[in-house]
């Protein structure tokens, strides 16, 4: 049988046009990269990897990277899980199964990848080197559906998206979803242009694959392209095959996700999900995994829509809509037939995972529009077409100037967007003057992690040592076992390394020290900029904390470890460092936090003692980050000036809450002489 000659969709539009089939004699196709994909290549590389370091201390910061990088480096090791460690409870954090096993909830395809950069001693360099391929892969997928032009300029798009190097900066699963989703689709359409069985058995492996990173998303963005798949491999005679090549590919990689189930959980069909969140983690309205998530038709709508919006703003960072190189599509009617199978075949992931997202209740703004990161290659491939489009519409309906200058003066206005984005979005995204929630600025120990603490204990010699972790912060009320973070990204999974972390909030402190006769305990006390570490000691049968360690260290340039609480605070008056003594004298170090400071104010306020309310508010205002809780230590404090007098200072809270309230200030320029 002779080997099919490989059409593209492009070139096929133009036999079709043409009239001239048999005239066609198709060129040979480059192989040659072009050195602007090898420049987009290697800028998109050294950025990612220089962002890890710059941006991202090269830890993970979302519960989910943490769950990651735990699963992968027990795969590392060679295992699935471990068994749970002693003192179980103390060792519990989100996303993560502890139940006898101890493992990530996550399917294992991400963490796969991952642990050959754990292996390798370097798993920061995983996601730069999948986002570099997703470069190149743009690049063949626009010369494939449109021409080498397109392909080229989708490369650079993709490059310069500051929100694709973003994200390929952090240990998230999205870049190797993104890479994966782009190659399933590339082999796809060779598998549909030319099929054999060796072509369809490889799209079906790579798209087995990504399910295993991503299985909600691979399956949104890749139904209408297997619909599309298997209606045209039915009208051909010889496709037979390849479709049972597709089958093969999906049901080695299906049966995979069904024994690593089974070797995990214990039975095939029970996920990682179904064991920390039950059922109602399951798409749909009405339920969701987390309380304070139901979703309903309405919140869906209003999700989706924060994620176009999102989208907008993030996917290049550009002055005007992200969405802009799209406009031609608005004149599909009339130019675009010739193009309009790639074109569908690109419009339609993107809109069928916003379907998925809209009856998902986890659909949150979180480093972006995170959950349709995966459909980017389609909107940089339709954005990349419609910009090459814009000098013929502009010359046939507003100017008639040669194409030429066009194309020119279109080049000039993306590279001053492009400078836009990195000189002016880029900084304000990652490094905001003032954000309503702190905790979410990706350059200030994003999400509540930071590689200080751990680098500061290590430069003291410390024995063998286990540190509970116990922030001064309230916890999260989704997650609120992810406050020792800092600790757990650095545990390894047999918590055998020199120093290991627990979740200092428990209250059965017994178990946790008698799981470990041979390690000194430690508490760390603190925030992620500053903290007190407080040795355990035996009072007979009871347990105290002797004083904090009395060198004070430098973890980082933002993080001091101190050993008085005068330093913990921000003493702005003798009084209020008086309150500081005060406060560790009669407090046990692990029952003092904002919760036991908004109590304690509270109290005072009911005993009419509202100076002491005060100074309690204001210890509170110091440390919280979370809008909702400043919002009421606030609003308690400008009571307690009141009643003793300070009626400048009450007005002055009261002019600052109402100006941030509208906006993105966070209430932290109210008394910034006082420390908050």
């Amino acid at each position: 049988m002779a080997r099919p000659v490989r059409i593209s969709f492009a070139e096929d539009a133009r036999l079709k046009i043409s009239g001239h089939c048999n005239r066609f004699d198709p060129q040979p196709m480059r192989n040659r990269l072009p050195a602007a994909v090898l420049l987009a290549i290697a800028f998109t590389f050294s950025a990612a990897a220089a962002g890890h370091f710059l941006i991202f201390q090269n830890i993970p910061h979302i519960n989910d990277e943490a769950a990651y990088m735990f699963q992968a480096r027990l795969f590392a090791s060679g295992r699935l899980y471990v068994s749970s460690p002693c003192a179980r409870e103390f060792f519990d954090f989100p996303h993560m199964i502890n139940n006898g096993r101890w493992l990530s909830q996550y399917p294992p395809g991400y963490p796969l990848l991952l642990s050959l950069g754990v292996a390798a001693g370097a798993p920061w360099l995983v996601n730069p080197i999948l986002a570099a391929l997703s470069i190149l892969i743009l690049y063949l997928l626009g010369r494939r559906l449109f021409d080498r032009a397109t392909g080229i300029l989708a490369s650079i798009l993709g490059a310069v998206s500051i929100w694709v190097l973003l994200m390929s900066a952090s240990y998230m699963a999205h870049p190797a979803a993104l890479c994966f989703t782009a190659l399933s689709f590339l082999f796809l359409l060779r598998s549909s242009e030319a099929p054999t069985f060796g072509r369809g058995l490889a799209a079906g492996a790579i798209l087995g694959f990504t399910a295993l990173i991503k299985p909600y998303s691979a399956f949104f963005l890749f139904l209408p392209l297997l619909i599309w798949y298997l209606i045209r491999s039915l009208r051909r005679r010889d496709a037979w095959i390849n479709l049972v090549g597709l089958a093969s590919g999906l049901a080695f990689f299906g049966a995979v996700f069904l024994l690593y189930n089974w070797g995990t959980t214990g039975r095939p069909l029970e996920f990682g999900y179904f064991v920390t969140f039950g059922r109602e983690v399951l798409p749909g309205f009405g339920h969701a995994g987390l309380s304070g998530f139901e979703l309903t038709p309405g919140s869906g709508l209003m999700n989706v829509g924060a994620y176009l919006s999102a989208l907008n703003s993030d996917l290049f960072g550009w002055p005007v809509s992200s969405f802009l190189g799209l406009i031609p599509l608005l004149w599909f009617h009339r130019w675009i037939s010739r193009y309009r199978r790639p074109v569908l075949l690109l419009l339609a992931p993107p809109v069928s995972l916003l379907f998925g997202l809209y009856i998902y209740w986890g659909t949150i703004v979180l480093l972006g529009a995170r959950l349709f990161y995966e459909a980017v290659p389609f909107l940089i491939l339709l954005t990349a077409f419609g910009i090459r489009q814009f000098p013929g519409i502009l010359e046939r309906r507003l100017v008639r100037f040669p194409r030429l200058n066009l194309s020119w003066a279109l080049a000039a206005v993306l590279a001053v967007f492009t400078a836009h984005a990195f000189l002016i979005r880029l900084p304000a995204w990652v490094w905001p003057k003032t954000t309503r929630f702190p905790d979410l600025t990706y350059g200030r120990n994003f999400a509540g992690a930071t590689a200080d603490i751990h680098r500061a204990l290590q430069g003291l010699d410390l024995p063998r040592s286990l540190v509970l972790i116990k922030s001064l912060q309230s916890p999260s009320p989704y997650f609120p076992a992810s406050a020792w973070k800092p600790g757990f990204i650095f545990n390894d999974p047999d918590l055998q390394a020199h120093i290991i972390y627990a979740n200092g909030g428990m209250e059965d402190l017994d178990s946790v020290v008698d799981c470990h006769p041979d390690r000194q305990v430690f508490l760390y006390l603190g925030t992620l900029e500053k903290g007190m570490l407080f040795p355990l000691v035996r009072e007979g049968a009871a347990f105290g904390w002797g004083p904090p360690l009395s060198q004070p260290r430098t973890g980082g340039k933002d993080f001091r470890l101190v050993d008085s609480p005068r330093e913990l605070f921000f003493v702005y008056s003798p009084e209020f460092g008086n309150f500081t003594e005060r406060l560790f004298a009669i407090f046990s170090p692990r029952g003092i936090g904002v919760p036991m400071l908004l109590e304690a104010g509270r109290a005072a306020m009911k005993n009419r003692d509202y100076d002491e309310a005060a100074r309690f508010f204001e210890a509170a205002l110091q440390i919280e980050t979370e809008p909702s809780l400043r919002m009421r230590a606030l609003t308690d404090l400008r009571r307690s000036y009141l009643e003793i007098g300070q009626a400048a200072e009450a007005e002055r809270i009261r002019t600052a809450v109402d100006a941030s309230f509208f906006n993105d200030g966070f209430y932290d320029r109210v008394f910034p002489e006082r420390g908050f």
